[in-house]
């Protein structure tokens, strides 16, 4: 018996001597971040700058139009105007359509050269939009390098409905219609200019309250011929800026009048 009780006195001061040694470690501790606090602080760490370090020239590309399903080079020119040298991590695209090619692996302060893009177009006609984006190492604050691509496909100048059919109308009377003239932003100044061939007629253009500064509304007076039986024309219409017409077909039946 006396044997195990001077054993077990060592382990009644087992908690006491743990207890004592946090006590010791925790001032320790406090007295040292005390210690860094009366120190020199932190030096701060600088934001990166917003600005990219690689630059487009243009930064947006327009292509203009483009047939469906064509393909379209074009090159812009890069340069470097950060201070630091660059790795090029990878270019990827919004749009499988645009490739590009000629942006070495690492670029130096003060590089420059030129981006060849290749550009295919969808079958779908109409406006088109592509992101070009280049990631780098180390990584520009904000959004990486961007070159933005845009484009038309087909033709860039609609009129709504495409074909005028008149039908059944009574021979010499004069039919009036309104058609719809869109075109795409790139011609925002534009005007429009119409005209009859084939057929006798009168246009009126007037502000279209549907397609706003990017479009017009046409009054169409046509006359119908005096000859019974069916007749044909068509109006061709003209955007300033650009370098093909647009042609609506009117066709309908002269019928004499009972």
């Amino acid at each position: 018996m006396g044997r195990s009780t001077e054993s077990a006195r060592p382990f009644h001061l087992l908690p006491f001597t743990v207890a004592l040694l946090a006590a010791l470690g925790w001032t320790g501790l406090r007295a040292r971040r005390a210690a860094d606090a009366r120190g020199t602080p932190r030096p701060r760490v600088a934001r990166p700058s917003p600005v990219s370090p690689l630059r487009f020239e243009p930064r947006i590309l327009d292509l203009g139009r483009l047939d469906a399903e064509s393909e379209r080079s074009a090159e812009v020119a890069w340069c470097v105007e950060g201070t630091a040298p660059l790795r090029v991590l990878g270019v990827d695209a919004t749009c499988g359509c645009v490739v590009a090619a000629g942006l070495p692996a690492r670029l130096a302060p003060g590089d420059a050269g030129t981006l060849t893009l290749a550009v295919r177009s969808s079958r779908r006609p109409g406006p088109f939009r592509a992101a070009l984006r280049v990631w780098l190492d180390p990584a520009p604050a904000g959004r990486p390098p961007t070159l933005q691509v845009r484009g038309y496909v087909g033709a860039r100048v609609a009129v709504r409905p495409p074909q005028l059919d008149l039908g059944p109308r009574t021979a010499g009377v004069l039919v009036r219609r309104r058609v719809e003239v869109a075109w795409v932003d790139a011609l925002a100044d534009g005007s429009v200019e119409a005209a009859f061939e084939g057929l006798d007629g009168s246009v009126d253009v007037e502000a279209s309250p549907f397609a706003g500064r990017l479009g017009a509304s046409l009054r169409l007076g046509v006359q119908v011929p005096t000859t019974p039986g069916p007749f044909t024309g068509r109006v061709v219409v003209r955007v300033t800026g650009e370098s093909e017409c647009v042609v609506l077909p009117v066709r309908g039946v002269a019928t004499v009048r009972r």
